[in-house]
This record gives structure tokens, C-alpha cells and sequence, in this order.
């Protein structure tokens, strides 16, 4: 993995302009500003990545961070190799804060750098009203290779992928696509060029229409991006950040809100990947377990009706590392999250709350043997609670409290969490940060 070690961020004074440089080059030319120190391996990351934002005059984007210390939090647009106006917002501890794109620069689609002063924190993007609902969580390693599953070019779906380079060198990465066609060969995926501090998008669809499940392998050459898909059909959409891989995940948020689901497992190795899923119900009934293999370069689509009926919560471990992802689809809704790498004591889910009009649910998994009691709330005064897990169980519970804005989650043993955000018809599911991941990727 590429360490945000090799990350330096400079604050010009008085305007307060990030420039971050890529890992090649160390010692900008900063004039007159004053550097940050360089951020350590075992300092927690400050600097997160958001591939993707809405400001078009009718929606909007909240990017919201939140912090476990007093600190300041900055966010900024880079686009056509500049930095636009950033927003700069001191942060109480436990406290979340959100900054609407249009109040920044109405661009339309963009992409953001948040950075914080200290941590843990985390940030995400939350669009939700006027039937959109789309959340992701904003990555802040930069792996070799990026995994992002669990795509659509058919049934009226638009397919986009976002190729963010916050960076002051021009990227280079080559792009391996899967489908249930299984490896396709299309030209301009090798080399595909990201000039410095801008964004690319790509039109999947035009190049590969008419795929069930398609996913992408983002593979660094020069420099660094970081890739998101977005999925959309009618008014709703789908956006989810890509993800390194790992030999173990979990998947707290399996379907909601009435939407039919699928996990999609990848892989991007050349050899195959075996694996395994156990399933866990609010009865705390465990499955037998399923397992099968991931053809390399491949996927594996795995409807959640195959694995049980209603409610369920997975962990899927491998004999290699591979990606995972959920996916739910309606009528007219779109909704995907990454599975979650690490199970934690503590996780930050900024943008929960963040529209007052949506609906919240947060969703816990217990793979453990004991029963825990997670906590939730923060210190912004709104109404938090309890809820009960059984050992080896899933629990959702509803966490609507205008004016929050995010949340912090405890409890005494590891636990993974994931949260849904509706607005009739659209619907959103995200991922939550765990402080394990923060303090230790990067």
C-alpha cells in the first residue's frame, strides 16, 4: 500500500489553499506558506478523498467530517489542475460538521479533499432529498490496486467511473474489466491518463452496454487516484468508493428498504480465490457455511436470496485477498457499499442525520461469541441509545435525529457497522469507518 507518509499538505496563508504532492515529490516550492508535518505511519491519516459530489442546482452534496479531538477541517475542489475555494470549520470532538458543495462552487459533479488537523476522523458525502439518496464513504489510503465491484450497464442503467488524481502530477493507470462475460477486451483501458489535480470520467456504458454485473481493477502505473463508480437509473443513483483488498470482510448492511440485493465478490490476482460466507440473522441463527471460488482476473455475483431470506448479515473470508461489495437494486433505486475490512470498538459514521427530511438506519453485525451492547450518539446534544446484539447476530435500528450530522458507535468487544439513508424513491447505503482503519491504513 502507499503510505499517506509521503503526502505533504502546504497551507498558503491567508487563502488557505491545499496542494498536496504525490509520493514522488517530497519538497514543493512553498514560498510563503507554512507546511504541515508529514503525516507518519503511526500518525492517524488527516487526509481523505471523495471521488465524487453533486452540486447542480437542484441537488446537493453535504461533505461532512467528524473528529474524535478538537481540530479544524478543510475541504477543497480541485478541478482542471487548480484548487477552488476551500471551506475551512473549527470541529468540537465528537462532533460532526457538513459543508454543502453549491456553497463552495456550483460544478456540477466534483470531487473533494477533506483534511483534518488531527484525528481520528472520517469523512463522507451524503446527497439525499428530492428522491436521491447517495452516500460514500471518502477513502484515505491509496492502494496498488483499486477493487471496484459491483456494476451495471443494463436494465437502464448508466455506468460511470471517476478517476480522481488531488495530486500535482499527471496519473497513469491501466483499467481490467470484468463481466458475467468474464474479462473484456475493449480499447482505451491501458494507460488511461489523469492530468494533475482533476478528475476523469468514464463512460462505461458506452464502451460495454448491456452488462449484468461488471466490475474494475484500477491498477496505479504513475502517481495516484482514487476511483468511484456511479450507478444510475431514473432519479436515484449509486456511488461507492473503490476499496484494497483483503482476506477477510464483513457486510453489516446486506439490503434495505425494500431493495432486492447482491454481494459481488472480486479478485485481481491471476490465480483463483476460494471463499467462504457465514451468514448471520437477528436470531443469531448461523448458517451453514457457503463457499466457492473467484476466478482471476474475475467476480462472482451472489444473490442474497441464495444465502437466506430477510434480514442477514455476512463475513466472507478467503484463501487470498479479493474485494466485496453490496448492491441493492428497485424499481427506481440504486444503492451500493463496500464491505468493511476491519471489525473496531469505535466507529465514526459522518452524514448520518445530515438531511433533516431522510430516514436513518444503522446496521451492526456481532460475528463474536459474546453478546455486546453498542452505544451511539454524539456530543452535539441530540438524542443517542443502545441496542443489543447477540453473539454471532445482525441488529438494525432506526437513527433519525435532525441536526446530528454523524455519529460515534462503541462498544466493549469488535463489531462492524453499516448505515442506510432513505428518500422516497432513492436510497443510499454506507459503509462506517472504524477508528482501526484510521489509525492504521494510509
Amino acid at each position: 500500500m502507499k503510505r499517506l507518509s509521503t503526502i505533504i499538505v502546504v497551507l498558503a496563508l491567508g487563502a488557505s489553499a491545499a496542494v498536496l504532492n504525490p509520493p514522488a515529490d517530497l519538497d514543493p516550492d512553498t514560498g510563503g506558506a507554512v507546511p504541515l508535518e508529514v503525516v507518519g505511519p503511526d500518525i492517524n491519516p488527516r487526509f481523505f478523498f471523495c471521488p465524487w459530489a453533486l452540486a447542480d442546482g437542484v441537488n446537493d452534496t453535504a461533505v461532512t467530517g467528524m473528529s474524535r479531538s478538537v481540530t479544524d477541517y478543510l475541504i477543497s475542489l480541485p478541478f482542471n489542475g487548480e484548487i477552488s475555494t476551500p471551506g475551512n470549520r473549527p470541529i468540537e470532538a465528537d462532533r460532526a460538521i457538513s459543508i454543502d458543495i453549491s456553497s463552495l462552487q456550483p460544478v456540477g459533479e466534483s470531487s473533494v479533499i477533506v483534511e483534518f488537523g488531527q484525528g481520528p476522523a472520517a469523512a463522507d458525502v451524503l446527497a439525499a432529498g428530492s428522491g436521491l439518496a447517495a452516500g460514500d464513504a471518502c477513502p484515505t489510503g491509496l492502494p496498488d490496486v483499486w477493487h471496484v465491484g459491483g456494476g451495471s450497464t443494463a436494465d437502464g442503467d448508466r455506468l460511470t467511473l471517476r478517476l480522481f488524481n488531488p495530486f500535482l502530477d499527471v496519473a497513469r493507470v491501466n483499467l481490467t474489466v470484468v463481466s458475467e462475460l468474464g474479462a473484456e477486451a475493449a480499447t482505451g483501458f491501458e494507460g488511461v491518463s489523469i492530468p494533475a489535480r482533476s478528475t476523469k470520467t468514464i463512460d462505461i456504458g458506452a464502451v460495454l452496454p448491456g452488462r449484468q454485473s461488471l466490475s474494475v481493477f484500477v491498477d496505479g502505473v504513475d502517481g495516484a487516484v482514487i476511483p468511484a463508480l456511479v450507478r444510475s437509473a431514473g432519479g436515484d443513483l449509486a456511488v461507492w468508493s473503490g476499496v484494497e483488498d483483503s482476506e477477510t470482510w464483513e457486510i453489516p448492511l446486506t439490503v434495505d428498504w425494500g431493495l432486492t440485493g447482491s454481494i459481488v465478490l472480486t479478485n485481481s490476482a491471476i490465480l483463483p480465490v476460494g471463499f467462504s460466507i457465514d451468514v448471520f440473522s437477528p436470531e443469531a441463527e448461523v448458517s451453514t457455511p457457503i463457499n466457492g471460488e473467484i476466478p482471476g482476473p474475475g467476480q462472482v455475483v451472489i444473490p442474497l436470496t441464495d444465502l437466506a431470506e430477510g434480514t442477514v448479515g455476512a463475513r466472507i473470508t478467503g484463501d487470498g485477498p479479493f474485494g466485496a461489495v453490496v448492491v441493492g437494486v428497485g424499481e427506481n433505486a440504486r444503492a451500493a457499499a463496500p464491505g468493511v475490512r476491519n471489525t473496531a470498538t469505535q466507529w465514526i459514521l459522518p452524514g448520518v442525520n445530515v438531511d433533516p427530511d431522510a430516514e436513518y438506519r444503522m446496521w451492526v453485525l456481532n460475528t463474536g461469541v459474546d453478546a455486546i451492547v453498542v452505544s451511539y450518539g454524539s456530543t452535539g446534544g441530540a438524542p443517542g441509545g443502545q441496542v443489543e446484539v447477540g453473539a454471532g447476530a445482525v441488529a438494525s435500528v432506526d437513527v433519525k435525529a435532525p441536526g446530528t450530522g454523524g455519529l460515534i458507535v462503541e462498544g466493549a468487544s469488535p463489531f462492524s457497522v453499516a448505515w442506510s439513508v432513505f428518500s422516497d424513491p432513492g436510497v443510499g447505503y454506507v459503509a462506517g469507518v472504524s477508528v482501526v482503519d484510521i489509525e492504521t491504513d494510509g
